[in-house]
């Protein structure tokens, strides 16, 4: 993922990345997916790496929503 260049996203126009674990999510895999992730991909890219404690209220997951239904919520 982190070596994957998206032709409709510029990731050099933005200066940081922060990853907002889900304490549910945390419970059920044991590791922050959200952390490794961005780790990764910032590490590959001038950004700057800002850890979340925890996200401010759930949010329903987004497997198997079709690109309308993610930009909509």
């Amino acid at each position: 993922m982190a070596d994957y260049r998206y032709h409709d996203f510029n990731i050099l126009s933005y200066s940081l990345i922060i990853p907002f674990p889900a304490p549910r999510r945390l419970r059920e895999r044991g590791f922050n997916q959200s952390a490794i992730l961005a780790r990764e991909i910032a590490g590959g890219f001038p950004l700057r790496l800002i850890y979340c404690r925890q996200k401010k209220f759930f949010t329903e997951a987004q497997v198997g929503l079709g690109k309308n239904q993610r930009t909509s919520t």
